[in-house]
């Protein structure tokens, strides 16, 4: 965590940000009753109170660009909780689907030609002449 709130601070008689900062094995926060200090090797120690780490996470919790109001909270939840109902209504339905492919088939009728039928009455019959004239049309050029 240390590790996250250091990256990129320059370290003391260095101008650059240091890399040594990626590997603060040595840096720990120590608890002296009502303040902090954070230290890690090659800065100096930082002391806070209470207060002022408070003040610190509610500036960093104001600037957060993931800021949601209340309202705006449940909506997503309900707009989750409709998806999530609407995800179960699917599988129930895809499940009575399949009931009915299988009965279909327990009756003899073949389910291939069945789905293929149902696919393309799903399509304008303009649109299936069309194909049907470009199939028969490939099936010509290829010898079929």
């Amino acid at each position: 965590m240390v590790e996250n709130i250091m990256e990129g601070v320059p370290m003391r008689a260095d101008p650059i940000p240091s890399k040594r900062l990626k590997s603060l094995k040595g840096a720990k926060a120590e608890d002296a009753g009502n303040t902090v200090t954070i230290s890690a090797p090659g800065i100096d120690p930082v002391t806070l109170t209470d207060k002022q780490l408070k003040e610190v996470a509610d500036k960093l919790a104001d600037t957060s660009p993931f800021k949601i109001d209340e309202t705006t909270r449940e909506k997503l939840r309900q707009t989750a909780a409709k998806i999530e109902r609407l995800e179960s209504e699917k599988k129930e339905i895809a499940a009575q689907i399949k009931d009915v492919y299988a009965t279909a088939k327990s009756m003899g009728f073949d389910t291939r030609a069945l789905r293929a039928a149902i696919r393309e009455r799903k399509v304008e019959k303009k649109e299936r002449d069309d194909r049907q004239m470009m199939l028969d049309l490939y099936m010509e050029v290829l010898g079929g």
